[in-house]
């Protein structure tokens, strides 16, 4: 396992990365299907050893433990920093009174967003988030709803969640 920067480069202990594996025991593809195996799997520059990319980010400690950080659709970057969008919703799910969150990253216009199913007011969830998290990844704006709309699959359903805010029906 590596973890390795945008430049395809290892990056240092405790820096955050895509998680990279390598060895026999990675498979050599994906059966018939030639363009995901491209994507996914590549050959290392001075070796030729076959990469599993796997889309996955995450840091190694100075130890050599792996922290997940979140896949590649669920990373992004504030004021300079990567972040999950899985790592605040983790975080918001961890205050009392906050039922399930799920977190808006930064399109446009819109800044970092997370919303909650709870109980509790808007500035006190973004209070507990201050506490819990680098100042960087704090959402720039709370909005509690009765539930969050979910996907078929149960997932958060984000589109809805950008509907509201367009429509403005969250407070």
């Amino acid at each position: 396992m590596e973890i390795l920067g945008a430049d395809g480069e290892p990056v240092p202990a405790g820096e955050t990365g895509e998680i990279v594996a390598s060895g026999p025991h990675v498979m050599p593809g994906y059966w018939n299907n030639p363009e995901l195996t491209a994507r996914t799997f590549r050959r290392e520059g001075r070796t030729g050893a076959l990469r599993l990319h796997t889309g996955d980010y995450g840091r190694l400690d100075a130890d050599g433990y792996l922290y997940f950080a979140g896949r590649r659709d669920d990373m992004f970057k504030r004021k300079g920093i990567r972040m999950s969008t899985l790592e605040i919703e983790a975080a918001a799910m961890d205050i009392t009174g906050v039922r399930t969150a799920a977190v808006l990253p930064p399109d446009g216009d819109r800044d970092l967003m997370v919303f909650v199913a709870g109980d509790l007011p808007p500035q006190v969830v973004l209070k507990e988030l201050a506490r819990r998290l680098e100042p960087a990844k704090v959402p720039a704006e709370c909005r509690v709803l009765p539930e969050l709309p979910l996907t078929q699959h149960g997932k958060n359903a984000r589109d809805a969640l950008v509907a509201l805010i367009d429509g403005d029906g969250a407070r």
